[in-house]
């Protein structure tokens, strides 16, 4: 687990443009995401991915914080 300072994490995110594998195919964005406090680094091939991993490392937090990922609702 990330070394963290209170609700404090710090990340560096590098993104970049690969060219298609053949002739006429379109780039490829690939990037890293890396934990700076944990010093873990973390590769993804799409936007997608890395959006994930963000939404996953904060519902992490979350649990290990003892709240629920989203606001309890009471029905009416």
């Amino acid at each position: 687990m990330a070394r963290k300072r209170g609700k404090e994490a710090s990340f560096l995110v590098r993104i970049w443009q690969e060219p298609g594998e053949k002739e006429g195919q379109a780039p490829q964005w690939r990037g890293t995401i890396e934990d700076l406090l944990g010093e873990e680094t973390h590769d993804f091939h799409d936007q997608q991915a890395m959006f994930e991993f963000i939404q996953e490392m904060i519902n992490k937090w979350i649990r290990e914080a003892g709240q629920e990922e989203e606001p309890n609702r009471s029905s009416a």
